[in-house]
């Protein structure tokens, strides 16, 4: 996080431990990473800066509508995850 030119980002490292909500997340913090270096080596600096309003209304919209989700299924009394216990 302190160096810019770092080229492993920094949930990567989560990333190889061997829990169970990694195992869940995997693929998706691959995706990010490969976004994020496709988009510092084509764009630049610039479009980096530029795109992370992006990067975070897609991380907000995600739990805007998980907290919707648990909030229905509170509310009508039924199983609105696919994570079972």
């Amino acid at each position: 996080m302190k160096f810019f030119s770092w080229p492993f980002y920094s949930a990567a490292y989560v990333a190889v431990s061997d829990s169970w909500a990694i195992s869940h997340i995997r693929f998706s913090l691959w995706q990010a990473w490969l976004a994020k270096l496709i988009l510092l080596k084509y764009g630049g600096l610039a479009a980096h800066r530029k795109a992370i309003p992006f990067f975070l209304d897609l991380i907000s919209g995600e739990f805007v509508v998980g907290s919707l989700w648990t909030i229905l299924g509170a509310s009508l009394n039924i199983v609105t995850s696919g994570i079972l216990p």
